[in-house]
């Protein structure tokens, strides 16, 4: 548990209300942007990012409690909203990897080698039902096969991949990397200090694979059992905290990046609690 200044940093009841009310801007965005056609590029790639971001945060709210009767005897588990709430996070920095201001060469780069991971992921995946029900997936194998060289050759004409080290060059192109960059790194440019972000990270990944911190000491702290207890509640206030900090500031950039199509220009408005306290520990 983070050091905080009160309890009203992890009050439930607050965090929920903000991250209500952050999903009801984050869809009005998504509705006022929908059906608008673009060429190929930021705006395609944001959009469909933010649609997975705002499903996302969607599901998050229906798995919480929600009212006071639930939340004296509603169903907690935590441990599924970390999982959730980190999917959240990786959707965010992905929207904002692929919508902020960098060179169109680079840029291209970053979808190119989103696209190997993509290739080379379905393919692993293809092998794997094939070796599980015998049929061996050649056609699927063979056609993402052969997505993957045309994206690779195309890949190493540009001149930004080009100037990269060569052992980042091979790791891209075997599509062992999605990002050119740390997710910390994304984070950081993106307003989550990199010890914010690393304090979410490890605890959130710990639930979404079971790891022993998630189960280890269920006893001791009277949790995981799908009733209330205090470190329910608190850990669960904290994921509502940052996800609809991450909601919030999606939000204005999607306005952002659609700033030339009419449609209403929400403020951004401010988040309060841990995460507003933490980022003004850390200077932001």
């Amino acid at each position: 548990m983070p050091n905080v200044d009160g309890p009203s940093d992890l009050d439930y009841s607050l965090n929920l209300s903000q991250m209500r009310t952050a999903l009801d801007a984050a869809i009005a965005a998504s509705r006022a942007y929908s059906g608008i056609r673009t060429r190929p590029g930021r705006r395609t790639q944001g959009a469909m990012l933010f649609t997975s971001l705002t499903t996302r945060a969607f599901t998050l709210l229906r798995i919480v409690p929600a009212t006071a009767a639930e939340r004296r005897e509603g169903h907690w588990d935590f441990a599924t909203v970390a999982a959730c709430a980190r999917a959240i996070l990786e959707v965010r920095l992905t929207f904002f990897y692929l919508t902020e201001a960098c060179s169109e060469d680079e840029w291209c780069t970053r979808v190119d080698i989103l696209s190997i991971h993509d290739c080379t992921s379905r393919m692993k995946l293809f092998k794997a039902i094939g070796d599980h029900d015998g049929t061996g997936q050649v056609d699927e194998i063979a056609e993402f096969g052969k997505q993957l060289v045309e994206v690779q050759e195309r890949l190493q004409r540009r001149p930004f991949f080009t100037a990269l080290p060569p052992g980042d060059r091979n790791r891209y192109l075997n599509g062992s990397k999605a990002h050119l960059h740390s997710l910390e790194d994304i984070g950081s440019r993106c307003g989550i200090p990199v010890p914010v972000f690393r304090m979410f990270y490890l605890i959130w990944s710990t639930q979404a694979h079971g790891l022993p911190m998630s189960y280890h000491r269920m006893a001791a702290d009277k949790r995981g059992a799908g009733v209330h207890c205090f470190v329910e509640e608190s850990y669960t206030a904290m994921c509502l905290n940052l996800c609809a900090q991450l909601l919030v500031d999606s939000t204005a950039e999607m306005h952002e990046l659609f700033r030339d199509f009419p449609a209403a220009q929400n403020p951004r408005p401010p988040v309060p609690g841990l995460l507003g306290k933490m980022l003004a520990r850390a200077g932001q």
